[in-house]
């Protein structure tokens, strides 16, 4: 079977193929929370400032940034006094007091622990974290939890103030900032997450973010595989609670500006190399590529949810980009994430079997960068929805369009680099699955995306159900003719033209297919 074949071709990864980073510095859209220079050894990079700021004088005191709420400062106005300025006391002393001076024990007590503070989810019935320590877990396992585990995710959880000592800028939509946190820094927001001191977001139209408590994890009328995930999730804190780790993890929200977005139809670029494998192992072969993780407009909304995606699987693997949930809001079109430097934790079950942290805990031994972050590059980018009735609507240019230049804005290079510092993409069967999208058109829009982008591709077929058989012909075809960007993008508006000829409910020809004639006639 020609997805099978092993790949011949040698494609650029990291670091062999990277080019200098030079020096990192704090910038108006560069945010660094821990003390420069870095210094990689046993112990994390300190906090930076050294003392935390006065948070809630610093928001107020800058115009037009808006920064993340913690669970440890001050609400700008009482609930009973609604003059401007006007300010109550904090929880996190009521917070801090509940959770190291209650004797822990059992799960009942952490449910009735945290339902103690946060009465938003008094009538919450935790049903999932019920299920997992009664039915999941050893009698040993749940005993050393408690013993061990836990006092010291409390220790982690209430250092916060200590470990983020200025405000969080909210990578809001349509802008480009990159956030540097410690890893230490991100397990104590993870740990607060799991707690659940976090306040309820105040949600806009303009402003959509998540709820980054792990309520939704730990309570919901439908099981789905959430109990794989929350082994996932407390392997994760086991481990970082007994040694500190010690690496750097950036966020970057990326923003094109329209003048950045490639006119599609004028692009005399050669296609780039793309391999495909039948492979489930995505991550494993993905090493020092850029790996595109097809996700939500609300990154990392699917974990919490009852939902077995590979986007579930990303962060199963490597807990740390759930921190995305309390500085981000939601993506919109021409927008992505960038996530470098995320250690992963855990081999994942393939959501049809059991859980075993033995088996599936993970060492991740990749080398770190100069900046202090491993060399993992995650490209977070939601594909168009499209509903059952209207999944042939996908072929219309103008959706085309969209995640072209969703894509794009993720693995574009802005620095400039030459082509041959620029590591390949690899890619799994992107906005297909839940999203709906046809794997024969997704391919192609990433080989025109990458194409323009000047990398190469290691395509992942991942779905069993939704195959690409033929698409290595295809691709040897499309290079043989030496077709160029414009001319496949070109093609596929021949092909809506097409689809739209059709009556309703008329079978649509494949789009291999109709691509193998086009070429026939060259």
């Amino acid at each position: 079977m020609e997805n099978d074949i092993e790949p011949v071709v040698k494609l650029n990864r990291e670091p062999d193929c990277c080019a200098s980073l030079g020096e990192l510095k704090p910038s108006t859209d560069l945010t660094i929370f821990y003390k420069l220079p870095l210094v990689l050894d046993d112990n994390p990079p300190e906090p930076y400032p050294e003392q935390s700021t006065d948070y809630m004088s610093t928001i107020r005191s800058k115009e037009n940034i808006e920064y993340v709420e913690m669970p440890f400062e001050l609400n700008d106005e009482s609930a009973d006094d609604q003059r401007p300025g006007r300010q109550r006391a904090s929880p996190w002393p009521e917070i801090v007091d509940k959770l190291t001076t209650a004797n822990i024990t059992t799960i009942k007590e952490l449910i009735a622990v945290i339902k103690s503070y946060n009465q938003r989810f008094e009538k919450r019935n935790f049903n999932i974290l019920n299920h997992y320590f009664k039915h999941e877990l050893s009698e040993d396992e749940e005993i050393h939890f408690f013993a061990k585990t836990l006092p010291k995710m409390i220790k982690l959880a209430i250092k916060l103030p200590k470990l983020i000592t200025q405000p969080i800028p909210i990578l809001k939509r349509k802008t480009n900032h990159t956030l540097f946190f410690s890893q230490q820094q991100l397990a104590s927001i993870l740990a607060n997450g799991f707690f659940c001191t976090y306040r309820e977001r105040r949600r806009t139209p303009n402003s959509i973010m998540l709820d980054i408590n792990f309520i939704k994890l730990f309570s919901d009328p439908t099981y789905g595989r959430k109990t794989e995930k929350l082994a996932c999730l407390l392997n994760y804190f086991r481990r970082v609670v007994h040694k500190k780790p010690k690496g750097i993890v950036s966020f970057e929200r990326r923003y094109m500006l329209p003048k950045e977005i490639p006119n599609w139809k004028k692009l005399n670029i050669k296609l780039s190399k793309m391999i495909v494998k039948s492979s489930e192992e995505f991550d494993k072969k993905g090493k020092g590529m850029l790996q595109i993780n097809s996700t939500h407009k609300l990154v990392s909304a699917d974990y919490m949810n009852y939902r077995t995606s590979l986007d579930s699987y990303r962060f199963a693997s490597c807990p740390e980009i759930l921190t995305i949930g309390l500085f981000t809001e939601a993506l919109v079109n021409n927008e992505a994430l960038v996530i470098t430097g995320i250690e992963k934790f855990n081999i994942p079950p393939k959501f049809n079997q059991d859980y075993d942290v033995s088996e599936h805990n993970y060492k991740d031994k990749r080398p770190f960068d100069v900046w202090g972050r491993r060399y993992t590059k995650v490209i977070s980018i939601d594909a168009k929805y499209f509903p059952a009735e209207k999944i042939d609507k996908q072929y219309q240019l103008s959706f085309i369009n969209r995640d072209l230049n969703k894509v794009y804005c993720g693995i574009m290079d802005r620095k400039g680099s030459p082509a041959i510092n620029r590591c390949a993409i690899y890619t799994n069967n992107w906005g297909c699955g839940c999203n709906r999208g046809r794997p024969q058109l997704k391919s192609l829009i990433m080989l025109i995306a990458a194409s323009t982008a000047q990398r190469d591709v290691l395509y992942c077929n991942t779905n069993k159900y939704q195959t690409l058989t033929g698409l290595t012909t295809l691709i040897d075809k499309l290079h043989s003719k030496e077709i160029n960007v414009s001319q496949l993008y070109d093609y596929l508006g021949q092909f809506d033209d097409y689809v739209k000829t059709l009556e309703p409910g008329e079978t649509i020809e494949p789009l291999f297919d109709f691509l193998d004639k086009k070429l026939d006639q060259i």
